[in-house]
């Protein structure tokens, strides 16, 4: 028969391994909180699980026209439960502001601050260049212009158009690695796919006019060449 002191003994390794497995218990669920607040508290705040959409070095670029003689503030809000709106970014009249974002799914918000009209918004394609156009009178074409810098063959159209973009339609996405919107400067130089957006008399969007189009977005392409983007040092 066990002694008293052996009994003593058994019953005291007994709570060391109870007392053990109640702390490796404890860590493990410790560590499995700590790593489901880390997946999850980015995801409600929309830069996805483990916030791995805020490590894309490459933002997302957003392009707000505004033709009209109103000023705007524009600002993006990220789609999560819980997600806050980035800084409003003035529009001022006549301009074209650009905003950039992380690649994430997210809403444009737009809204002019002389009151009087209501909010706007647009999806953000995460994965695109997004150009909005506050004029709903206004029509814009874009065009391909890759081939201008990478030395196209003789054969090549001149101008591809790529899209004819209707009065009403306010949102498009590019799916260029650069999207060049209306009335900006062109890059000296620049690699991968370009569009550039341009806006033109909504009657030259007609197929048949598309000739007299070609001519005219050539003259401007022109005028946009002769004064470069400046380079980025």
């Amino acid at each position: 028969m066990a002694s008293t002191e052996d009994r003593d003994f058994d019953d005291y390794n007994e709570r060391v391994r109870a007392a053990r497995r109640r702390q490796l218990i404890g860590a493990f669920i410790t560590f499995d909180v700590v790593i489901v607040l880390v997946a999850i508290i980015p995801w409600l705040l929309g830069y996805g699980f483990f916030a791995h959409r805020a490590f894309d070095r490459s933002p997302a670029q957003v392009f707000v026209f505004n033709n009209g003689n109103t000023a705007h503030e524009a600002w993006v809000v990220l789609n999560g439960p819980l997600a806050q709106p980035t800084n409003r970014v003035p529009v001022a009249p006549y301009t074209v502001q650009m905003l950039e974002t992380i690649r994430a799914p997210q809403t444009l918000h737009v809204r002019s601050t002389q009151g009087g009209e209501q909010l706007r918004s647009w999806p953000i394609d995460p994965q695109a260049g997004t150009l909005i156009n506050l004029d709903p009178e206004m029509c814009m074409v874009v065009f391909d212009i890759t081939p201008m810098y990478q030395g196209a063959p003789d054969d090549t159209p001149a101008l591809p158009i790529v899209a004819r973009i209707p009065a009403g339609q306010a949102v498009w996405y590019s799916d260029a690695e650069r999207l060049i919107p209306p009335r900006r400067p062109l890059p000296s130089r620049a690699t991968g796919t370009i569009h550039w957006a341009e806006d033109f008399g909504c009657d030259l969007l007609e197929p048949e006019l598309e000739e007299l189009l070609i001519v005219r977005a050539g003259t401007r392409l022109q005028d946009r060449m002769a004064r470069p983007e400046p380079q980025t040092p």
